[in-house]
């Protein structure tokens, strides 16, 4: 395989995104947490401040438990799995759905979302759970391992980024 379209995902909605999901309640020693149920949990993880309650532009936000219970929480932000750590302890830092490829060159094509990827190295066959970097550190490897520059592309929940990797 030499050359691929890569289809990138248009924006999402974040409060859409929290409406399709349930929810576990975490105190944490300074915050709130509200993490997903859900394999990928990493990349659905919000925390809820006494002291600043400007996420989502204020707006109060519906998670949903198991039990079929809710809290409505005004203003949480959406979070990161560092920043869960230092606050709880835990540590949900391989659990980020990823999408990668490493190849030679990627271009732009015609198509506001898609991108042409030439010369493959390697391609995920869908998306994967596991450290949110894990493309990136891929691409490393293969650019070591190849003594040449190589390109990746990442997609996340989150959206997505290219960046070259050169031999170390």
């Amino acid at each position: 395989m030499d050359e691929i379209i890569i289809n990138e995902t248009a924006i999402i909605s974040a409060i859409t995104e929290v409406k399709a999901r349930t929810f576990q309640k975490v105190k944490g020693k300074k915050h709130t947490w509200y993490i997903a149920i859900q394999k990928n949990a990493g990349d659905y993880i919000y925390c809820a401040s006494e002291t600043n309650r400007g996420g989502f532009g204020g707006s109060e936000i519906e998670f949903n438990f198991p039990d079929g219970t809710c809290d409505k929480v005004k203003g949480p932000w959406h979070s990161n799995t560092t920043a869960l750590f230092n606050d709880t302890g835990i540590d949900l830092s391989d659990q980020h759905a990823t999408f990668g490829v490493i190849c030679k060159e990627i271009e732009h094509s015609r198509s506001d979302y898609q991108k042409i990827a030439k010369g493959i190295f390697h391609i995920d066959d869908d998306w994967v759970v596991g450290k949110f970097n894990r493309i990136e550190d891929l691409a490393q490897k293969i650019a070591n391992e190849k003594g040449e520059r190589v390109k990746y592309y990442s997609q996340s929940t989150g959206g997505s980024s290219s960046f070259y990797k050169d031999p170390e």
